[in-house]
Order: C-alpha cells, then sequence, then structure tokens
C-alpha cells in the first residue's frame, strides 16, 4: 500500500515537471515567437484596445450577419482576430495592440470587400465604427486579391453553409486536418474521437460530400493533410422525416489539384518473451474511387473486429501521439491474432448534388485468432444465511477462431427516392478444446460435496448470409415557379423493405466428464459423449409504412395538425435441427446412440404486427433567435404470433398462439436559443412481450452437465414487459467554452417474468425449473458532464464526469422460497485532459465502481468494488521526439477475498524523422512493474463471482515504420 501512496506522489511530480516544461514548449511551437505574458487585469486592459461596429447593405438596409469581420497587422497583412456578427449585424473584437497600423477587412458573398486601416492608442483604445454599409458587387467571385492583402479570409457565410479557410491558420507543414479542426474557432475534438461545432455534436463527416473510407472521422482526419484543404464546410441537414429537426454535418472540400492520392503505413515490431506485432495498410483515393487495404499480426492482445478499427490504429496520427493503441493488457488470456481487410468505395456520380447518389461500397475482413485463457474463479451461491455452495473452478481453454466475412452495399438517392440494397455474407469456422477441474463445497456441517473434472473439445462450420432491401419514396410536386402546390397523389409517400436471413451449423463437440460424490458414492457419474448437430435458420422479414393516411381517410382537411402514419412488419422463421447423440460403452469400446437426446426438430414462427401511429408537432420560433417544438407520438400496435415445434422426442411436439395489444408512445421537447444553449428531452414508452422457448417449456436433459439440470414447466406464459426512458440534455451553443450535461433515467418491470425456480440435491447439483413470478424491476440513471476550456488557441483543458446508477430486482424460487435478490451497481468516473497543440497531452482520470447484492429472504449480502487510477501523458520535445506513459493502479475488493491490488506501468519512446515525417522508430517498455492481473469481481443474483485469468505480462519492444504518402498528381 505504501508503494501505491508513493507511486502517486510520484505521478504529481511528474506532472509538474511536465507542466513546467510547458512554457519552453510553447515558446518552441509558437509560430511567431510571441511569449504571451499574464498581466493583471487592469493593466491587459490599458495596453490593449477594440473595435465594434454594425454590418448592413447598403441598397436594402437589412443587417448582414454572414459577413466576415477580420482585423491585421497593416505592415505584413498577418491575421489577428476574426468574427461573425449577430444576429442583428453587431461586432465587436478586443484584446487588439496599440501604436500600431492595423487593417479592418469586411467581406461577404457577392459584396465588393471593405477595407478600413485604423490606430489604436491609449487615449483612444475603443473605436466604434456604428454602421457599415457594403455593396453589392457584379464581380460574383469577390476575390480579396482587390485589396491587395496576402492574408486569407478566414470564415465566411455561402448561403446557410459556414466555410473556415484554412490558408489562413498557420500551422506546421506536416500538420494533418484534425490539426487544423483544433485550432478553428467552436470547433473542439473530444477525446472519445467526437467533434463539436459550438457545442453541438458533428453526425457525419465527409470529403467532398462523400463518405471517406468508410465514414470513420478518423480516416480523413488524421491522414489527411491540412495542405490538400480548399476549404472546411459546416451545415444542417434537415431530417425529413421532422423537418422540424436537423443534424450537423462538416465537408471537408478538397483542392482541385488535390482530387487523389495515397497514403498508409507499414510497421513491425518485435520484443523480448518472442512478442511481435505488425501493421499495415495502404489507401488510394480519386473522384470515384477509394480502395483501402489493411493488416495486421501479433501475439500482444492487440485486436480489432472491424476494419474501421483497423483503419484508426493505422493512421498517420494513431500511433504516434494516440495514448490508447496500447497492447490490451486487461483481456484475459494471450492471443495470437491475424487480420486482414479491404474496403472499395464507388462513386457513380463524382460529383454530387442536388440530393443525387449512386455509390457501391465492398467490405472484405479475414479474422484468425488463437486464444490460450487459464483462469481459477470462485463462485459463491447464497441458500441460507449460515449455508453457502461453493464452486471453486481451475480450467485451461484453447481457442481457434477463423472468419472471412464479405458485405456488398448499394445505394441509390434521388430527387424522390432513395434505394438500400446490402447483403453480408459469413464463413467460419471455432475450433475449442478445455478442461476443467471443479471441487463443490458447503458451509455448515457437511463441508466438500464432491468434485467433477472434464474434458470437452468442438468444431463448429457455420455460414451466415444475410440480405436486406429497402426502397424510400417521397415525391413533391411543385408548380412553375419552384414552389410545392397540393395534390391528391396517394402514393407520393411510402417505403418497402425485405429482409433475408440464413444461419447453418454443423457442430461437432466431445464430452469426456466426471462427478465424483463426497456424500453419496451411488451418485458418482463419469461420461465420453458425442454430439453431432447441424442446423439451418431462415427468415423472412416484410415491412411497409404509408404515411398518407390522413391524407388517404380526410383528404386535405388537416385534422388539427394531426399526422397518421400506417405501418406494419411481418416475419416468418424456419428453424430446422438435427442432433444426434452416442455415449461410449466402456465394456465394448463402442459407441451407442443417446435416444434421450438424439433428436430432429423442426420450428416455424409467424409475427406479424401492424401499427397506427398519430403524431402533432407544436412549434414557435423566430428566425436566427430561437426555436421551440413540442411532438407527442401514440402508437397502436398489436402482436399477432405464433409458435410451433414438432420433433421426434415427442414432448417437443409443441405450439402455441397469442395475440397482444403492445403500445408505444413518446414525447420530446426541444429549446434551441440561438448563440446560447439547446435543451433537448425525450420520454419513451414501450412494451414488448418475450415468448418462452423449447428450453423453457420442455428440454431435453442432458446427463452429462454434471452441476445444471434443466426441467421444463408447460405452463409458463409469454412475460409482457413495460419500459421507460427519459433523457434530457443541456448543450452550449457558443462558439468558445462548450459544456454538455445529459441526464437519464429508464426501466422496465414485468408482471409475469420468465424466471427460475432452483433447488439444490445433496451434492450441490442446481435443478431448474422455469416459471412466471411477479415483482421483476431495473431500473438505471445516468448522467454525463463534460466541458472544455480553450483560455487561447494552443491550450485546452477537458472535463468529464459520468456517474450511472443500476438497480435490479430479481424474484425466485429457491428450495420451493419466494426470495428476491436486490442487485445495486455505482459506477462514477471522473476525468481531466490537457493539451497544448499537439506538443504536450495529459490525462488523469479515477473510476470507482461499487456493487452489492442483498437477498431479502434472509437478509444475506454481498458487497464489493473496483477502482482505478490512470494517469498518461505524452510529451513532443523536441519536435519529432515523443515521450508517452499511462499508468493504472487498480483495486479490487470482494465479500471474505482478500483485496488485490496492481498496478500497470507502460512507457515509449517515438521518433518521427525524414522531411515528411514518414519514418518512425518506436521502443516501448509494457507492465514495467511486472504486476498485471485480469481480476474477474462481480455479482448476479445469488451469486457472486471471484477469480483470475492469466494475462498478457512484462515485455520490452522495439518497432520501426513507414508513412507513404502522396496527394494531388
Amino acid at each position: 500500500m505504501k508503494f501505491r501512496i508513493y507511486l502517486k506522489y510520484i505521478l504529481l511530480l511528474l506532472i509538474s515537471l511536465i507542466w513546467t516544461d510547458i512554457t519552453i514548449a510553447q515558446s518552441w511551437g509558437n509560430d511567431d515567437k510571441e511569449i504571451e505574458v499574464k498581466i493583471r487585469p487592469d493593466t491587459l486592459r490599458s495596453i490593449l484596445g477594440s473595435i465594434k461596429g454594425r454590418v448592413k447593405d447598403s441598397t436594402y438596409k437589412y443587417v448582414l450577419s454572414s459577413a466576415t469581420v477580420s482585423v491585421y497587422k497593416n505592415i505584413d497583412s498577418s491575421l489577428l482576430k476574426f468574427v461573425l456578427p449577430n444576429n442583428f449585424g453587431e461586432f465587436s473584437i478586443g484584446k487588439l495592440p496599440l501604436n500600431i497600423p492595423l487593417k479592418l477587412i469586411i467581406t461577404h458573398v457577392r459584396y465588393t470587400p471593405y477595407k478600413k486601416i485604423f490606430n489604436l492608442h491609449a487615449d483612444k483604445s475603443t473605436i466604434d465604427f456604428d454602421w457599415i454599409y457594403m455593396f453589392q458587387s457584379s464581380d460574383q467571385s469577390n476575390n480579396l486579391e482587390d485589396v491587395n492583402i496576402t492574408a486569407q479570409a478566414p470564415v465566411r457565410m455561402n448561403g446557410d453553409t459556414l466555410e473556415f479557410n484554412p490558408k489562413a491558420f498557420k500551422l506546421d507543414v506536416n500538420a494533418t486536418t484534425e490539426d487544423l479542426i483544433r485550432v478553428l474557432p467552436g470547433m473542439v475534438v473530444w477525446g472519445d474521437g467526437d467533434i463539436t461545432y459550438n457545442g453541438k455534436k458533428i453526425n457525419s463527416l465527409l470529403v467532398d460530400g462523400k463518405p471517406f473510407m468508410g465514414g470513420d472521422f478518423t480516416a480523413a482526419t488524421q491522414n489527411l493533410p491540412k495542405e490538400v484543404l480548399d476549404k472546411v464546410q459546416i451545415y444542417s441537414r434537415r431530417n425529413e422525416k421532422n423537418p422540424l429537426d436537423s443534424t450537423l454535418n462538416a465537408n471537408l472540400k478538397l483542392k482541385d489539384d488535390k482530387k487523389n492520392g495515397y497514403f498508409g503505413k507499414l510497421s513491425a515490431g518485435y520484443g523480448t518473451k518472442d512478442r511481435f506485432a505488425a501493421d499495415g495498410m495502404l489507401g488510394v483515393y480519386n473522384k470515384k474511387l477509394q480502395i483501402n487495404t489493411v493488416g495486421a499480426s501479433n501475439n500482444v492482445n492487440r485486436t480489432a473486429d472491424d476494419i474501421n478499427t483497423l483503419i484508426r490504429f493505422n493512421s498517420f496520427k494513431g500511433d504516434g501521439n494516440n495514448m490508447d493503441y496500447q497492447p490490451d493488457f486487461k483481456r484475459a488470456g494471450i492471443n495470437f491474432s491475424t487480420v486482414a481487410a479491404t474496403r472499395l468505395q464507388y462513386d457513380f456520380i463524382p460529383e454530387l448534388s442536388d440530393r443525387k447518389s449512386r455509390r457501391l461500397t465492398v467490405d472484405y475482413f479475414f479474422k484468425n485468432n488463437n486464444e490460450t485463457i487459464e483462469n481459477t474463479i470462485l463462485n459463491n451461491i447464497i441458500l441460507k444465511t449460515d449455508s453457502i455452495l461453493s464452486n471453486h473452478n481451475t480450467s485451461q481453454n484453447k481457442n481457434i477462431g477463423t472468419s472471412n466475412n464479405i458485405s456488398v452495399n448499394y445505394a441509390h438517392q434521388d430527387k424522390s427516392f432513395d434505394l438500400t440494397i446490402s447483403g453480408d455474407a459469413i464463413i467460419g469456422q471455432a475450433n475449442n478444446t478445455g478442461q476443467n477441474i471443479g471441487v463443490q463445497t458447503r458451509t455448515g456441517t457437511i463441508g466438500q460435496l464432491g468434485n467433477n473434472k472434464s474434458l470437452i473439445s468442438s468444431q463448429d462450420l457455420y455460414r451466415k448470409i444475410v440480405f436486406s432491401a429497402q426502397f424510400n419514396y417521397q415525391k413533391e410536386h411543385l408548380d412553375i415557379d419552384g414552389k410545392k402546390k397540393r395534390k391528391k397523389n396517394l402514393l407520393d409517400n411510402f417505403s418497402l423493405g425485405y429482409g433475408l436471413a440464413y444461419d447453418a451449423h454443423r457442430n461437432e463437440l466431445n464430452n469426456r466428464s466426471s462427478i465424483l460424490s463426497a456424500v453419496d458414492p451411488g451418485a458418482d457419474k463419469f461420461f465420453d459423449r458425442q454430439y453431432d448437430r447441424e442446423s439451418i435458420s431462415m427468415s423472412h422479414t416484410f415491412n411497409i409504412t404509408y404515411p398518407n393516411l390522413r391524407k388517404l381517410l380526410f383528404g386535405f382537411g388537416n385534422l388539427a395538425g394531426i399526422k397518421m402514419n400506417l405501418s406494419g412488419t411481418l416475419a416468418f422463421n424456419k428453424n430446422e435441427i438435427n442432433d444426434l447423440v452416442s455415449d461410449l460403452v466402456t465394456s465394448s469400446q463402442q459407441r451407442e446412440t443417446n435416444l434421450n437426446l438424439t433428436n430432429i426438430r423442426n420450428e416455424r414462427v409467424q409475427n406479424l404486427q401492424p401499427e397506427l401511429n398519430f403524431s402533432k408537432n407544436f412549434y414557435n420560433g423566430l428566425t436566427n433567435r430561437y426555436n421551440k417544438s413540442l411532438d407527442i407520438s401514440v402508437s397502436a400496435k398489436v402482436q399477432y404470433y405464433g409458435w410451433q415445434s414438432l420433433a421426434a422426442q415427442r414432448q417437443q411436439n409443441l405450439g402455441y398462439q397469442y395475440h397482444n395489444f403492445i403500445p408505444n408512445s413518446s414525447i420530446s421537447y426541444n429549446n434551441h436559443q440561438y448563440g446560447r444553449f439547446e435543451i433537448k428531452s425525450a420520454l419513451n414508452f414501450n412494451t414488448y412481450v418475450n415468448y418462452p422457448s423449447v428450453d423453457h417449456l420442455a428440454p431435453l436433459v442432458d446427463s452429462a452437465n454434471v452441476w445444471y439440470i434443466p426441467k421444463g414447466n408447460l405452463a409458463v406464459k409469454p412475460e409482457y414487459i413495460k419500459s421507460f426512458a427519459w433523457k434530457t440534455s443541456l448543450e452550449s451553443r457558443k462558439s468558445k467554452n462548450p459544456y454538455q450535461i445529459d441526464f437519464s433515467l429508464d426501466g422496465n418491470f414485468s408482471d409475469n417474468k420468465i424466471s427460475d425456480s432452483v433447488f439444490y440435491d445433496i451434492i450441490g447439483r442446481m435443478i431448474n425449473y422455469k416459471v412466471n413470478i411477479k415483482g421483476n424491476k431495473y431500473w438505471h440513471m445516468g448522467t454525463y458532464f463534460r466541458k472544455s476550456y480553450s483560455p487561447n488557441k494552443n491550450n485546452t483543458y477537458r472535463f468529464n464526469i459520468w456517474y450511472n446508477h443500476y438497480s435490479y430486482h430479481t424474484p425466485l424460487y429457491l428450495d420451493a422460497n419466494l426470495i428476491s435478490s436486490n442487485n445495486q451497481n455505482n459506477n462514477f468516473d471522473v476525468e481531466l485532459s490537457y493539451s497544448f497543440l499537439d506538443i504536450v497531452n495529459i490525462n488523469v482520470k479515477e473510476g470507482l465502481s461499487l456493487y452489492k447484492n442483498v437477498q431479502t429472504l434472509n437478509d444475506s449480502h454481498y458487497n464489493g468494488q473496483n477502482n482505478y487510477t490512470r494517469f498518461s501523458g505524452s510529451l513532443q520535445l523536441p519536435k519529432n521526439l515523443t515521450w508517452s506513459t499511462n499508468v493504472d493502479l487498480n483495486t479490487n475488493k470482494a465479500e471474505n477475498q482478500s483485496t488485490v491490488n496492481y498496478t500497470i506501468w507502460n512507457a515509449s519512446l517515438t521518433y518521427r524523422f525524414m522531411r515528411g515525417e514518414n519514418f518512425e522508430i518506436k521502443l516501448s517498455a509494457l507492465d514495467l512493474l511486472k504486476q498485471n492481473k485480469n481480476v474477474v469481481n462481480s455479482t448476479n443474483r445469488n451469486v457472486q463471482t471471484f477469480g483470475f485469468n492469466n494475462v498478457l505480462q512484462q515485455c520490452f519492444m522495439f518497432g520501426l515504420a513507414y508513412y507513404p504518402r502522396k496527394f494531388g498528381k
């Protein structure tokens, strides 16, 4: 414990030392070599000046809130400050230097630039320009060369689109798009990858109006250099289903001579204990075609399940300064992973315009993972206050999986319709071997009940196909002037959809197990059982939506503004399962068919859900000032559900039909005060039904499953669940220092939950019946706060707080007694990060997770906690040398268990060299203290689980990387 306290002090000292270096880094990182000096506020006001004014059209006298107001030094035209006027045309710019000639430039699309040279003095530190009238220009290009300045206009409004000019922002020659976005006024790049403008989240980021390498933000922001950009555009896109709602989007417009290029990475590393890691990527693009090929192989627990993860890891910035790109020391086991992927995107229409696009996307993903897991697990099951059933298990498992996944998506969008056709195909194989040794004990006078051993090997060959097609049609009728006109066409708005899912498995499993009873020798059992299963599952799903029901029934009648939407879903599922089970007869060493488990079963499901929706919108707003809206929606839905099972095992010849009323409703409120804040709040109520399966009604009992014996119950009924969710958020809409506050409350409850009635026999085997029980409840409360603070363009602080509370009330029968298991989980996290440009990054995070389980019948309980303190930091000093470290201090506590403390400390040194920083050398020291552990610490109902898995431990690695890049011809 003393060591951990000392280590915390060392971390605080390290933060202080890095903070001391920030002054050096700031003076080194400033392009204009100016040093910011802290001065008393009253003195600051005396040596800095300000200007203000209002901008208006000279002819029609309306204000120009979309103009760009910029101030430059007159001597060299270097940019000092710029702003956009408010909705009244007013602007104000402060902190301007005195006693030097300054130049005021005001620009606006289709207007002649306004130019004014002025001086600020101590006796006249504020100038009010009052009304400035701008004259419309016949020159539509509005070229700033007319005013003979070398600086570029940093920002302008082009219609409804805000455009930033990258040329106006001076950065390092190798700066990426992400570096540029970080210095754009109002833009914030958060630690989780989100990008916000004036506090509102950017929903999508496109390149020349198209998704770039799949649409993941980092594919564009961390690979495309700033110098290839012509503009960064911010715009809102209306929600077609709800015109009063909109999303914020960004587009990176490339220069005309940079419409094609390539980028990538080749890297390899080797370390102690034969640890290695290799990564590679090559992305190529032009106006129509984008291709990205990427792969990785390693045995340091660094895995990826999709191509986007690989692209992020192999980006130009993804490894050098990304403190999250580390081998996964928290993952159980040792993994040898090889992955490879290719993504192709072809745009049939290279220049997108007027909502027209045709795009084909093809993804291929290959993965092979060889995993070895060893663990020791203790499960404590509360039976009574003075009686606990304990399972002590030690196991070793080796899992080898190979999969090939290909996805094809075609999207065609036009003015009046959009069509999407997609398909996925997966072919794979999973091989698993494992052995387990378990001991059963019970507190009190009984002591040890028995022990078991098992050796299991299996192979699963699988094929999966998913196909879907969606067609949405919405036609607007326009008159000769382009205005909407009323026309009673009942088929001008509808959508159709179809989905197909196919899943086939061929599984072979061998289970050799034994159970030895310490209290009843007659209960000893030995098995050598072989399972061969072939299964095929296929489903067809149809959906239709018709939003013009009001027009169909009432013509052009307004019906108080209430909209009526008719929709429906119809699904057919077919499952075929063929089980052949055999046992080894010891005397003859021959296998005999197990007639109790061998089975052929066909299952059919029909699911029809018609739905009638009523919705109403209330709106109040003033252009560019505020808007408020309230949306109310109520849906009447009925579900007709039929299920049938035909099986060779007669007890599984079953079937039922149900119909249930499952209504839904929602209320949403939005209050957007432009330039100040936005409040969003939504309350949803939903109902749904879970239906009993064959394993609930009539399971086949497998005697080789030594500790668990399922029993059927034909009287089990469907569980009817009601759920609610309330979410509200407050987001800043100011250009500087945005904040966000989220609060959520959700839960569900059921009066006929399908639950368990459990009995334990004399040797500790669980006999489980399925029953319906009243009183099952769940609820969750969560809150989130984040704040970004930038005192200047170089320094940024980010603060995050998360809190989540989960409560589960689960009734069940235990030895014929009705008990309630109450689980409470509380998770609290707080994070503070600081960055100075891309030179200094510091992150400190503290997390605490508490859980508590109480059994109401006997008032027994379990308590536990998991908490961590995490420090990570990186420093670029000198420019091409990056020092990185991250330290995790972990504590795990559980009832009746010793406290487990361990620390993970990783460090690395990365050097980028050559003109374009294309080459990289990296030294890594992982788990320096050799303390890494993987702790299992949880509770569920009346069961507490605690134990350990094997993990990756200390190693040292040396790596080399090369980043090939070329943009333009």
